[in-house]
């Protein structure tokens, strides 16, 4: 096929399907340069030349200012930066997941706009819009410090590529993940990833609705294992510095009785007896620091990669309440107050029935049970 050119630069493409992209060498009169590697659209190609040329005109085309890859200015990057812990290992384990392994060994000065797009193309855009945001933020800020540090010229994430890696895929709204409904069938094949020490927690979540922070405020002395059922009075919001703890719920309605079945109930009492939790003692603690309430990081890393490995869509721990929610939906023989009561959820709009209707604490046990058998059996 005959190649396109213009006044400078030309692209051809190969019998690949791919496209290859050349310049006159400015230092050799008479002879051109290819791009190193070979570009999936013509656009992108003719992207790499306009980027030769500019660098052309600005005197900075073959002057390298230094020859640190990115791996070994990111690995000093990341130790010196003033994060949390929890900020800390986020970024770090994003780095180790979807950075390191494709820019590692490239020379800083050899990364263009164009180069960065093909990485977003090949690696990103199998992540939602919201994790992709997270791991181009990271790779940017990287950059961006180098830029500061006078090792390259200018940031090689222009705007141009920064919309691009933050665009959603069809159908999808910028930086909102869908959320959806686990089924039994997914909570069993799930907890089954989990730690041991992280079951009875999901459980919680997957099976009786619970809010994250609803989980991490309970103490031991609120669980009534004679009758099998956990009062909800308190919850915990955030981590580290801007964790928060308060003696009441999001709302009234969050305020509220939860009736465990019998398998569950059985899972926390033997859970908090080998822990040997005290009355005042929150029932899941940080594995880090005693005493602690567990963060909302650690249940959300823990589904997070129980989710991956199983290959569901992504998952956070919110959307394992719209999990039980649904299925409690569909159960015969409860009203709808019945299980606005049960998940402690606001009445919003009141229609008639949820005016004058009401729920007592039979009904409410035999939503927990029904709930129970539906997952576990």
């Amino acid at each position: 096929m005959p190649r396109k050119r213009a006044h400078y630069g030309s692209v051809r493409r190969l019998p690949s399907g791919t496209y290859q992209a050349s310049i006159p060498n400015p230092d050799h009169p008479g002879k051109r340069i290819s791009a190193p590697h070979t570009f999936t659209y013509s656009r992108d190609a003719w992207s790499w030349i306009y980027d030769q040329r500019l660098q052309i005109e600005q005197g900075t085309w073959g002057k390298q200012k230094t020859s640190l890859t990115f791996g070994q200015y990111a690995t000093t990057f990341l130790q010196r930066q003033p994060w949390s812990t929890s900020t800390r290992n986020n970024r770090t384990r994003i780095y180790r997941n979807h950075i390191r392994d494709y820019w590692d060994e490239v020379p800083l000065e050899s990364i263009s706009p164009t180069f960065v797009l093909r990485w977003i193309e090949e690696r990103l855009r199998g992540l939602s819009a919201a994790y992709r945001k997270d791991v181009f933020r990271l790779f940017n800020q990287i950059l961006l410090g180098a830029e500061d540090e006078e090792l390259i010229e200018r940031n090689p994430a222009s705007k141009k590529v920064v919309r691009r890696a933050r665009g959603p895929r069809s159908g999808e709204k910028l930086g909102r993940r869908q959320k959806w409904a686990l089924s039994p069938t997914q909570i069993k094949m799930l907890s089954l990833q989990l730690p041991d020490n992280m079951r009875v927690l999901f459980y919680l979540l997957t099976i009786y609705g619970l809010r994250t922070e609803e989980v991490r405020g309970i103490k031991k002395q609120a669980i009534n294992f004679t009758e099998g059922s956990i009062r909800i009075r308190s919850v915990v919001t955030g981590d580290g510095k801007n964790r928060e703890i308060r003696d009441t719920t999001k709302t009234p309605a969050g305020t509220r009785t939860i009736y465990l079945g019998p398998i569950t109930s059985m899972m926390l009492k033997e859970y908090i007896s080998v822990r040997s939790r005290k009355e005042e003692d929150y029932v899941f603690q940080s594995p880090t620091k005693d005493g602690e309430p567990i963060g909302h990081g650690t249940i959300y890393q823990a589904i997070h990669d129980a989710v991956e490995r199983l290959g569901y869509p992504a998952a956070a721990p919110h959307d394992m309440r719209h999990g039980a929610i649904t299925c409690a939906s569909r159960l015969k023989g409860f009203s709808r107050v019945d299980l606005k009561t049960f998940f402690g959820h606001a009445h919003g709009s009141k229609d008639i029935t949820e005016v004058y209707e009401h729920t007592d604490e039979d009904a409410q046990r035999r939503l927990g049970l029904a709930l129970e058998k539906e997952v576990l059996g």
